[in-house]
């Protein structure tokens, strides 16, 4: 159902990986949310197309237990759509957890 809210050339970064396409975005939200346990909205702000969220978000790691990372998330709408959605974290802890490089 996410997939209604993305536009179809949405563009999706972070420190780890950067995507291009609904499909690709759907497929990376399909493989993160069974490891998602909780979302914290600290602060939200929005201007014109664009809105901030500085969230605290806690997951599950393959080697049991949780991380909790802080975040800010920067998404661009086009027409009602999300164009862009920018993520900044410091991606040490969570590359480490799941044997990515940082």
């Amino acid at each position: 159902q996410a997939a209604k809210l993305l536009a179809e050339d949405v563009v999706f970064s972070g420190p780890l990986m950067r995507m291009v396409g609904r499909e690709a975005y759907a497929g990376l939200l399909q493989q993160f949310l069974p490891a998602h346990v909780s979302t914290r909205v600290l602060r939200q702000f929005s201007d014109s197309d664009e809105v901030c969220s500085i969230n605290e978000l806690t997951v599950r790691v393959p080697a049991g237990g949780t991380i909790t990372l802080a975040m800010a998330e920067w998404f661009k709408l086009r027409g009602g759509l999300i164009a862009e959605h920018t993520l900044f974290y410091d991606p040490r802890e969570f590359a480490t957890a799941f044997g990515m490089a940082a």
